[in-house]
C-alpha cells in the first residue's frame, strides 16, 4: 500500500507499507518507505520511487498487488511501474540466458574425461559466445549494454588465457 500527501511545508511525501504472510501464515506489516518524493505527484515519479524501494529491498518479484489512494493517476502509475519492473525482469532474463550457455559448456567438459580434443571445440564455442555477446550480435542483439560490457571483459580474459596456451610449448 502507498499513500501520498503534501506536508505543511509543501513537501511531497510518499509512504509505503508492506503487507505479507509468513511461511506459517502469520500476518505481518511494516513501513517500507517514508520519503520526500522528487518532483510532483506524477505517475512517473511515484512509479520510480516505488520501483526504487522495491529494488533496494529485493521485493520486486514478490509484489502481487498494490493499493493506493483514490487519485486519478493510479492507473497510469501502475502502468509505469509495470514497465519499470518489467525492465528489471528483462535484464535478469538476459543474464540468465547468457549464464545458461556458460553452464552448459562447463557441464559438458566436467562430465567427460579431461582431454584436449574435447576442450578445443568448447573453447571455440566459448569464444564465439563471448564475441557475439560483447558485440550484441545474433541472439544477443538486444543485450543490455552493461551485460555486453561484462562479456567484453570476459573476452579479454579469454584472449589472455588463449594467447598463453597458444604460445606454450606444452600444448
Amino acid at each position: 500500500m502507498y499513500a501520498l500527501y503534501t506536508s505543511k511545508n509543501n513537501l511531497p511525501i510518499l509512504a509505503m507499507i508492506g503487507h505479507w504472510l509468513t511461511e506459517d501464515f502469520f500476518y505481518k506489516e511494516r513501513v517500507l518507505e517514508f520519503i520526500e518524493l522528487h518532483g510532483i505527484h506524477s505517475s512517473e515519479n511515484i512509479a520510480i520511487a516505488i520501483q526504487t524501494t522495491l529494488s533496494q529491498l529485493n521485493l520486486g518479484e514478490k509484489l502481487i498487488t498494490i493499493t493506493g489512494d483514490n487519485a486519478s493517476n493510479n492507473e497510469t502509475m501502475a502502468s509505469e511501474l509495470f514497465h519499470l519492473l518489467n525492465s528489471d525482469w528483462e535484464r535478469s532474463s538476459q543474464i540468465h540466458r547468457t549464464l545458461t550457455k556458460f553452464n552448459e559448456l562447463t557441464l559438458f567438459v566436467s562430465k567427460r574425461k579431461s582431454q584436449i580434443s574435447l576442450a578445443i571445440p568448447v573453447y571455440y564455442e566459448l569464444h564465439d559466445l563471448l564475441c557475439e555477446g560483447s558485440e550484441s550480435q545474433w541472439s544477443f542483439k538486444e543485450l543490455d549494454p552493461d551485460i555486453a560490457s561484462a562479456l567484453k571483459e570476459g573476452l579479454k580474459k579469454y584472449m589472455k588465457y588463449y594467447t598463453f596456451m597458444n604460445e606454450s610449448e606444452i600444448y
